[in-house]
């Protein structure tokens, strides 16, 4: 069941293209999370049969290896973004003056 707007969008987007991938960055409690929602096959007959019996037949149909839910994934970025920072002002840091001495023309 989706809890919100964009899990809705994303699960009808995977009923269109079930290889589709639909993602979103967001902010939850004042972090931001990286949400990824991807169709989870059918892979072992009981689960196709139990979900089968369960849906309206007339509209849906199971079969093993066919999409039978979807699984999203909620990915707090909060250290890999503070992470990143840190390498790109270390890598500026790094590359300035050697920038500086190839504008120039120090050497």
């Amino acid at each position: 069941m989706a809890r919100d707007a964009f899990e809705t969008k994303a699960l009808e987007q995977l009923l269109v293209d079930p290889k589709s991938e639909p993602y979103r960055v967001h902010v939850v409690q004042g972090e931001p999370y990286l949400s990824h929602v991807r169709a989870e096959d059918a892979m072992i007959q009981m689960c196709v049969d139990c979900h089968s019996s369960q849906l309206d037949k007339v509209q849906h149909h199971l079969a093993l290896g066919s999409p039978m839910g979807a699984l999203v994934v909620e990915v707090p970025l909060g250290k890999a973004l503070a992470a990143s920072r840190s390498d790109t002002s270390n890598a500026v840091g790094l590359l300035a003056p050697i920038m500086t001495i190839v504008i120039f023309g120090l050497l």
